[in-house]
């Protein structure tokens, strides 16, 4: 999530035009200059921004998972999920996926997905 106001604001422009523009320019120079580094705090977080902006994207998921936590940066806050919290949640296999509707319910019937 982006607070697109903020960010044109932030960086100086008038426009979203503007921005459009320069990212469009920033990309293809780090490109050309084999900056393709990976950056885990926009790779791996849900938010990234001011506290606020943070603070307020966690106020409005956290009923649906709780548990994601806020980590400071330098200049910046991360919004993150909970570790572990896609793993081990699969009742089902890469392989199952692909049976017919109701053998996927009798799957999640054996294994006490259902009561």
């Amino acid at each position: 999530m982006i607070n697109r106001e903020k960010l044109i604001a932030s960086c100086g422009f008038q426009s979203d035009q503007q921005l459009r523009k320069s990212h469009q320019q920033w990309v293809e120079e780090a490109l050309h200059d084999g900056g393709t580094i990976r950056q885990p705090e926009w790779t791996e977080s849900i938010a990234v921004g001011s506290e606020g902006f943070v603070n307020g994207v966690l106020e409005k998921l956290e009923r649906r998972v709780p548990g994601r936590k806020i980590r400071g940066g330098v200049d910046h806050y991360e919004l993150r999920e909970p570790v572990g919290a896609y793993s081990g949640c699969s009742l089902l296999s890469k392989t199952e996926l692909y049976c017919e509707p109701f053998e996927i319910k009798q799957l999640f019937v054996e294994r006490g997905a259902f009561s």
